[in-house]
């Protein structure tokens, strides 16, 4: 597994075993005991941590157990759940594309009409 930032807080992992093995899952270096996983018919298995992790970097390793023989520990996964909010969006300009050009008009004279320069 590749390692993975997500603000959920209860995160999926999946992976494969051989079919029927007990999936051992180490949370930080500590053994979970529930919920129990074992890989299905076709190897596959999944778990989902029972209580929500906190915010910050979480380790996950597991081990296969059949017929009374246990694998090595698998390479760490790193889970980092990040519940901080994105910082606030900025406005940048506002456009006023609506309408004509200005008219501009002097007192005595004809009216005099002149192009927007910013337009």
């Amino acid at each position: 597994m590749k390692d993975k930032t997500t603000n959920d807080t209860t995160p999926t992992l999946v992976g494969t075993a051989e079919p029927g093995s007990i999936i051992t899952v180490y949370q930080d270096g500590v053994q979970v005991l529930l919920p129990t996983v074992t890989a299905d018919a076709n190897g596959n298995w999944s778990y989902t941590p029972a209580l929500p992790l906190g915010e910050g970097a979480h380790t996950f390793e597991v081990t296969a157990t059949l017929n009374g023989e246990t694998s090595g520990r698998s390479p760490v996964a790193t889970v980092t759940v990040d519940l901080t909010a994105p910082d606030a969006p900025a406005i940048g300009a506002v456009i006023d594309d609506v309408g004509r050009a200005p008219v501009h008009s002097r007192t005595g004279r004809p009216p005099m009409t002149t192009a927007n320069p910013d337009r």
